[in-house]
C-alpha cells in the first residue's frame, strides 16, 4: 500500500512526481544522519563552550602568596563584612 502524502518544494508549489518524494526524503534522511552522527561529541563541545564563558578560563589568577616563599602548604585568608545582625 502507497500512502502519498504532498510536499511542498520551496516556493510552497505541492510536488506532484513521487519520484521526488523519495528523492526529498533521502536528501532530508542523509542530512539527519550526517548532521547527528556526532551528537555526542556536538554536545560535549557545547557545554565545554558554556562552562568556559561562565567560569572565565581565560583568567588568569593572582597570586597573594609572596615569592619568596617557596614551601607553601596552606594559605589563610580574612574576608571581612558588614555587621551580621541577629
Amino acid at each position: 500500500m502507497k500512502i502519498r502524502i504532498p510536499v511542498l518544494a520551496a516556493d510552497n508549489e505541492i510536488l506532484k512526481d513521487e519520484n521526488v518524494y523519495v528523492t526529498l526524503m533521502e536528501d532530508g534522511t542523509a542530512e539527519f544522519k550526517d548532521k547527528t552522527s556526532d551528537i555526542d561529541q556536538q554536545i560535549e563541545d557545547e557545554i565545554d563552550d558554556m562552562l568556559d564563558e561562565i567560569s572565565g578560563n581565560d583568567y588568569t589568577p593572582v597570586s597573594f602568596v609572596s615569592a619568596d616563599n617557596k614551601d607553601i602548604g596552606l594559605v589563610q585568608f580574612a574576608i571581612r563584612t558588614d555587621d551580621i545582625k541577629k
